[in-house]
């Protein structure tokens, strides 16, 4: 937490800085909000039937530009950001159980197949962090924005229950798991998106994040593949100083 601590004193007196110059014709602060959509996704180990959808999250916060031209610009936010999803996927293996016979415990091992469905949640909370280069057409209406993003985990939120039945003998119905604790406390990765002008100082924005890295610290039993944030990120800018 204390790294953490740094970063966000860092951001605010970068940004505190910036509004000390006057916002001089080389800065700007804008002003975002939007929502995220997306999912962490993985192109290893999906079972067939899998079905799913992204859950629409908020996202707010606070970004500082550098202008080094009229059409060139750096530009570092800071956001509040939460990033979710749901789905429903066939899960199928073996597993060793112990079962007592007549109210009588005997710690027999038996190893059994069993097949069912897991039906869980992402809805982790973060701090982003992205660092944007910006590239203006000559009218300065129309922008390509690009470069490397951190995300800070605030909360993580991985949860659900299993439904299985084991070698056609019972069911196992609705057994929750919670998997929050192997939620990676770092995400880095890449954005690429674009920004528009709407009117004077009104911006809409859109932007594709890809993490490079997987949201778990290490895969949870019975994961397998690497999990990455993949999300698109909508919303409305204000911008305050140089336009």
């Amino acid at each position: 937490m204390n790294q953490f601590t740094k970063i966000i004193s860092s951001l605010v007196f970068v940004v505190l800085l910036g509004s000390s110059w006057g916002f001089s014709q080389n800065v700007s602060i804008q002003v975002e909000g939007g929502v995220f959509l997306g999912s962490p996704y993985t192109l290893e180990g999906v079972p067939d039937g899998s079905t799913g959808g992204p859950l629409i999250g908020p996202h707010a916060g606070l970004s500082f530009s550098y202008h080094f031209t009229e059409r060139i610009s750096a530009r570092l936010g800071m956001h509040y950001a939460r990033k979710g999803s749901e789905y429903l996927v066939p899960i199928s293996g073996r597993t060793r159980v112990e079962r007592s016979i007549f109210g009588l415990n005997f710690e027999i091992p038996f190893d059994l197949g069993y097949e069912g469905t897991a039906d869980g949640e992402y809805n982790n909370e973060y701090i982003d962090l992205p660092l944007s280069f910006v590239f203006r057409n000559r009218k300065g209406n129309l922008a390509l924005t690009a470069g490397p993003y951190a995300a800070y985990l605030l909360k993580g939120f991985h949860k659900g229950t299993v439904t299985v039945r084991v070698a056609n003998l019972f069911n196992v119905n609705d057994e929750p798991f919670d998997q929050s604790e192997f939620i990676r406390s770092w995400d880095y990765g890449v954005h690429l998106g674009t920004e528009f002008r709407i009117l004077d100082r009104f911006y809409g924005y859109a932007s594709g994040m890809f993490a490079l890295v997987s949201v778990f610290s290490e895969n949870p039993e019975g994961l397998e593949g690497v999990y990455r944030n993949i999300f698109m990120r909508v919303g409305l800018a204000y911008r305050i100083g140089k336009n």
